[in-house]
């Protein structure tokens, strides 16, 4: 192989290139970059079987090759060196942006304690539209399984969404406004 040909597609190669570029790597992408192109210049096109074999090989030996499951089930692959578990869980659930928008907020409110900003999930790693927020939180309102999604306003007419099962109104509305004003005014 000289300096021109493309690198072996290997699922390691591969699925340490997808995290390179920020992304998670589905299973039926690597399949197809498999099938595509082969390890081995001028090898046969394995049967389906085999190009799973040869993945779940890679993955029992390389730890740093993860299996990560989006909400409907379906498998990517990172690269712990390369991508941490809570940016590929991001990630993965684009594919269910009402599942990804509560359990941001319930992670945060939670563990931080902390209300999240409903503008954050238009920026990357969400990259959500406005249009596709607005129709989640109205889903979300009529859906008992996000009974616990609130928000409250800041004095500047941010919206910040919070998980009642975590944070109590007074308090979501308390850190709120010292994350949008206090810290802002004060830093």
């Amino acid at each position: 192989m000289n300096a021109t040909d493309p690198q072996p597609a290997t699922p390691g190669r591969l699925i340490r290139d997808a995290c390179g570029e920020g992304r998670l790597l589905a299973k039926t992408e690597l399949l197809q970059r498999l099938r595509e192109r082969p390890a081995e210049p001028d090898a046969p096109v394995l049967p389906l079987e085999e190009l799973e074999e040869e993945i779940n090989k890679s993955l029992a030996g390389d730890p740093d090759l993860i299996v990560v499951h989006g909400p409907d089930g379906e498998e990517f692959y990172r690269c712990a060196r390369l991508m941490s578990a809570a940016y590929a869980g991001i990630l993965a659930g684009k594919s269910a942006p009402c599942l990804l928008i509560a359990g941001i907020v319930r992670t945060n409110s939670r563990e931080y304690p902390r209300p999240v900003a409903l503008d954050i999930f238009e920026y990357p790693p969400f990259d959500l539209d406005p249009e596709s927020i607005q129709a989640c939180l109205q889903r979300m309102a009529a859906d008992a399984d996000f009974d616990d999604i609130s928000f409250v306003e800041s004095s500047v007419g941010t919206v910040y969404l919070y998980s009642t099962r975590h944070l109590d109104h007074e308090y979501a509305a308390f850190l709120a406004e010292r994350l949008d004003v206090d810290l802002a005014l004060n830093p």
